[in-house]
């Protein structure tokens, strides 16, 4: 539920995107404030301000540094998409896991399905 092997290839976490419970992991235990506040500082600062545009946005925000600080980052390249449709009666339900190309100046292949699957 968490966490995929269709991430970043360094196993990066994007502070963005993550989950409560992954930012809680991430956090050292000692010190203050606590992992579920420094969680709940990153969350809040979303919903007020907006995602982090860099790391160093995140660094100087006043919150402590993840145990191993070159596992995280601001952006992503790899996206989980859900999606819904229903035809009548009939509702659908798929998942994917898709890698944004970066590198890619023609966008021939901006985006590359890793996987994907019906849900229900």
């Amino acid at each position: 539920e968490l966490l995929t092997v269709h991430g970043h290839p360094e196993g990066k976490i994007n502070l963005n995107t993550a989950e409560y419970e992954v930012l809680v992991a991430m956090f050292g235990a000692d010190g203050y404030p606590s992992p579920e506040e420094t969680a709940s500082i990153v969350l809040g600062r979303l919903e007020d301000t907006g995602p982090y545009q860099t790391l160093e946005q995140f660094q100087g925000a006043g919150t402590p540094p993840p145990r191993e600080v070159r596992l995280y980052d601001v952006v992503s390249s790899a996206f989980r998409i859900q999606g819904e449709g229903q035809s009548g009666q009939n509702l659908v339900r798929i998942e994917a896991y898709v890698w944004r190309a970066t590198d890619d100046p023609d966008h021939a292949q901006m985006f590359r399905v890793l996987d994907w699957r019906v849900l229900r």
